[in-house]
């Protein structure tokens, strides 16, 4: 069972070119996400074997991961450091409150060593906030990331969202830390 697959390929400042893929796989730790990776040889072919493993647990730890993304950093400081991004529950959290984001990253040239850090829990403008979407933007610095993401709002664990927004939070480190920017859209229940 493997699914919300994402799919990264880039040449790295070395001249390697590599093919990553993060995805959500059911395993003996549950529902997990999970990456694979490889290079291409000179004729543009992916090159055998392809390396697999499962991204280490964060802490707090999480179940039903959804909407893995991947990005890359493009220069400065952390250039070619690779990030995975996902929304899930946090474990533990009061009900309605676990919607939680999580962040992972790897600098090394075979990306086999991942750093996994939580962004943020039931964040958005209400007592029940859900992540629907989200994504990583790495910035001109190539230091500095912004996480931006969709929350459906709820004023109770029953009933209609009464609110959409979009929130942001930066990071200076690499993603490392992140700090609560507030809100992208106005902040008014826009329904788009």
């Amino acid at each position: 069972n493997e699914v919300d697959p994402a799919i990264l390929t880039f040449t790295d400042a070395g001249g390697i070119s590599h093919v990553i893929i993060s995805y959500i796989k059911t395993s003996a730790n549950g529902k997990r996400v999970w990456i694979t990776h490889t290079t291409l040889d000179p004729g543009g072919r992916p090159m055998e074997p392809w390396t697999e493993f499962e991204i280490p647990a964060p802490s707090p730890d999480y179940v039903s991961p959804k909407d893995s993304r991947l990005y890359i950093m493009p220069n400065g400081t952390y250039q070619d450091r690779v990030f995975i991004v996902w929304t899930g529950n946090q474990v533990g959290a009061p009900a309605g409150q676990e919607s939680s984001s999580w962040i992972s990253y790897a600098d090394n040239v075979n990306y086999d060593s991942w750093t996994t850090v939580f962004i943020n829990r039931n964040s958005g403008g209400s007592t029940y906030n859900y992540k629907r979407v989200n994504s990583l933007m790495p910035l001109a610095s190539g230091d500095q990331l912004m996480y931006v993401f969709e929350h459906l709002d709820y004023a109770s664990l029953t009933g209609n969202p009464v609110g959409v927004d979009t929130r942001g939070l930066r990071s200076n480190d690499g993603g490392a830390t992140w700090v609560d920017t507030g809100e992208i859209t106005p902040g008014d229940g826009n329904y788009y």
